[in-house]
């Protein structure tokens, strides 16, 4: 799977995860699934026929609303940063008065300040590493999952405002296209592609440093063909001893490859300033310039080609998860197989409309092929008589406890109902808890204070039991709020696949 596979993807998942409108349509889901099956083929692995999906609703789509073709494109990270940036590294090394005049003080060139810089920089990476390697093992010790790796790769400061420069976008600003659906996929696919977008900035920040000590030292050896840089060297607490033990810290590695030999105290003495007018700086100069290749240029170069190659493989296996409720839904269309949906209501009979509303509702988060098993009514104070094993519960792919929120709910029935259902339940089959507030409404009307009163009584004896969250919904209702499907979302890609 691409890049460009996972961009088509995510977008096409956020519009699917909103009711139906005049953009997408139900007939538009189920055609770009069938015509998906007939150019990728039931027998297609997951990615293939996904992002093959993904594509073709984004042809029907772009022609439909060309505000989403432009939203991807401008999240695309532009050809033409990286080259500017890496020219605008050399010119600032080139600028760099790199000699601080025609004279050298071999105790502090200005190249020593780019051989200091970079040494922190590989001391900071090296910690970092560090950090994310021991809390990525604790916590996969603690929980036994993978994604600590992700969220380590998750871009910094200094990384995010090189993505906001080369994409034109803020890591997590909304986008503004087609409202809400453009925000929640922006924010979605930078979450998704942190990794990405980390590499190609690490890529650019150390083909940077690269180039801006190339241009350093090309600006210094430049102005060395028309001016005589002299070298030397000046101190207020150092005597010549001293100095020799420094010069031969600073530069002794460049010293013993090249060749060029560095002074004892009696020479460096004799190049003191401004005692002497000091010595001709060229063997100082190469000594300098084999350090920065050596500890800047080498590592830098070999770090970027690193997190190229990271890109590389990024770009071309994008790293996106295919297990929660979204893509599982269209992979059982693809098997031409319907999510089977087990429901127990509790004390509560559901009215026709109730009835009715139940299949629309999980529809957005199971698909259209919902099989509903509807068990009858559990009378209140029956809940410890639920047989064992559960009537008719085999192959289903969600059990859901519904409730009426016109009841008074009870620890004592309610919650150990609740409780009791869900140790029941085959291992890892996800257990919903809806709370049908259409009675309520009728009764009451829309009366903000009281619903929120009695939302707030069924979640703490809900919660008093179990730790499985209400999902308040209006099943009478024609539709359902987005933030509903939202919830059900969210809870169904938290349990077991």
């Amino acid at each position: 799977m691409t890049e460009n596979d996972a961009q088509q993807i995510l977008l096409v998942r956020a519009l699917e995860r909103q009711p139906a409108s005049a953009t997408w349509t139900e007939d538009d889901r189920l055609h770009a699934t069938q015509q998906a099956l007939r150019e990728a083929g039931p027998q297609a692995d997951a990615p293939t026929f996904i992002s093959t999906r993904a594509r073709l609703a984004c042809e029907r789509l772009f022609t439909r609303k060309p505000a989403l073709a432009d939203l991807l494109h401008r999240l695309h990270w532009r050809g033409w940063f990286t080259p500017v940036a890496l020219l605008v590294a050399l010119l600032a090394g080139a600028l760099l008065d790199s000699a601080g005049g025609n004279r050298i003080n071999i105790l502090n060139p200005p190249l020593l300040l780019i051989i200091a810089w970079n040494l922190f920089t590989y001391l900071v990476l090296a910690g970092s590493a560090l950090v994310r390697a021991l809390g990525g093992q604790s916590r996969k010790d603690e929980r036994g999952e993978g994604d600590a790796a992700h969220k380590a790769t998750t871009p910094g400061p200094l990384r995010r405002l090189v993505v906001r420069l080369a994409t034109g976008q803020g890591w997590s600003i909304p986008a503004h296209s087609d409202d809400n659906l453009g925000a929640r996929f922006t924010r979605q696919w930078f979450a998704m592609a942190a990794p990405l977008y980390s590499q190609r900035a690490l890529t650019l920040l150390h083909g940077g440093a690269l180039m801006f000590a190339t241009g350093a030292l090309a600006s210094l050896y430049l102005h060395g063909l028309v001016l005589e840089y002299r070298a030397g060297w000046e101190s207020t607490f150092l005597a010549a001893p001293q100095v020799e033990t420094l010069t031969h810290g600073l530069w002794g590695l460049a010293s013993l490859l090249s060749g060029i030999g560095l002074p004892d105290a009696a020479g460096l003495e004799a190049m003191r300033f401004p005692l002497h007018p000091g010595v001709n700086a060229a063997p100082w100069i190469h000594l300098q310039t084999l350090t920065v290749v050596l500890v800047v240029i080498i590592p830098r170069l070999l770090l970027a080609l690193w997190h190229r190659e990271q890109v590389r493989k990024l770009r071309t296996h994008f790293p996106l998860p295919l297990d929660d409720t979204y893509f599982r839904d269209l992979l059982r269309n693809q098997r031409g197989e319907s999510a089977t949906v087990w429901a127990q209501p509790y004390s509560y009979t559901l009215s026709d409309a109730a009835r009715a509303g139940l299949t629309p509702l999980l529809a957005p988060v199971l698909g259209n092929q919902i099989r509903l098993r509807l068990q009858p009514s559990l009378a209140l104070g029956d809940e410890d008589d639920l047989p064992q094993p559960l009537p008719h519960i085999d192959g289903a792919q969600l059990a859901v406890a519904i409730f009426s929120a016109s009841a008074t709910p009870e620890t004592e029935n309610h919650a150990t109902f609740l409780a009791t259902l869900a140790r029941r339940l085959p291992a890892g089959l996800p257990l919903l808890a809806l709370v049908d507030e259409s009675a309520f409404i009728a009764r009451f009307g829309h009366d903000t204070a009281r619903l929120d009163s009695r939302r707030t009584a069924w979640r703490r004896i809900l919660g008093s039991r179990s730790d499985i969250l209400p999902v308040f919904v209006n099943l009478a209702a024609e539709a359902q709020p987005t933030d509903v499907t939202g919830q059900l979302e969210s809870l169904l890609n938290a349990a077991p696949a």
